[in-house]
């Protein structure tokens, strides 16, 4: 047991001289002014997303990596923003940010792993959400025209879900009330394109949160479902392309 403990304070004392010794990389100044103290920075920023599955030559439809076979449907998300932020010091911001998603989801069939049939399936949600974020820049190569940046933001979420199926008496299926709140953490590059303006390209990498809705089916209240995420991964689908003004 003491030997262990040696060797563990050996390894800590060895661990706080390497991350103390500095080694210049190349890439520039961390300290070089990107954005200045007191700019203000008005943004929009969006995506969207579709994606279509049809079946070819008297086919079902297509296979997803084998799992999900005769596929057939499409697809599509799409979700705008608009924000405000203020430097209060230089490259380190904060600011509010106001957001719409929608997604649309057409399944005309699909079996899973060749046990479920699903066929004639549709959902349709839409959400608002609201953020305040706190942004760092960091310049590269001591440009004012290239910097990655990080950026944390905690905020809810406020919408509907709607689950059913197209009949003869109409669309049948459930209502949901969602809500949530979140923290997430996303990752970017900036590029100025005139002493101005700025393109933002973006990626959520850590979400941490809770959601809960209330489902209504037939007109009634049927039931309550609640969930507690922390997802530490890139979402691919949350890809943003935003533009961003500063004055």
């Amino acid at each position: 047991m003491r030997i262990r403990f040696i060797i563990l304070t050996i390894l800590l004392f060895a661990a706080v001289s390497l991350q103390a010794r500095t080694f210049d990389r190349g890439l520039g100044n961390p300290k070089s002014v990107y954005i200045q103290k007191g700019t203000w920075q008005a943004g929009l920023s969006g995506s969207y997303n579709t994606y279509d599955a049809e079946g070819l030559n008297g086919a079902k439809g297509t296979s997803l990596l084998g799992i999900v076979t005769d596929l057939s449907g499409q697809v599509s998300r799409s979700s705008a923003s608009v924000s405000g932020a203020w430097f209060f010091a230089d490259n380190y911001s904060i600011g509010a940010r106001l957001g719409y998603a929608a997604t649309s989801v057409d399944l005309d069939n699909a079996k899973v792993l060749s046990l479920l049939d699903l066929q004639n399936r549709h959902i349709d949600a839409m959400h608002m959400t609201g953020a305040v974020c706190f942004r760092g820049y960091l310049p590269l190569f001591d440009s004012r025209i290239v910097a990655l940046f990080g950026e944390g933001s905690v905020g809810g979420r406020r919408g509907y879900t709607k689950d059913y199926e197209e009949t003869a008496r109409g669309k049948l299926g459930t209502y949901s009330d969602d809500f949530s709140l979140y923290f997430e953490m996303c990752s970017g590059l900036s590029v100025f394109v005139n002493n101005y303006c700025s393109l933002t390209f973006s990626i959520p990498f850590l979400q941490i949160g809770r959601t809960w809705s209330t489902q209504t089916k037939e007109g009634e209240p049927a039931s309550k479902r609640s969930q507690v995420f922390a997802d530490y991964k890139p979402d691919l689908l949350g890809i943003s392309i935003g533009v961003e003004y500063n004055f």
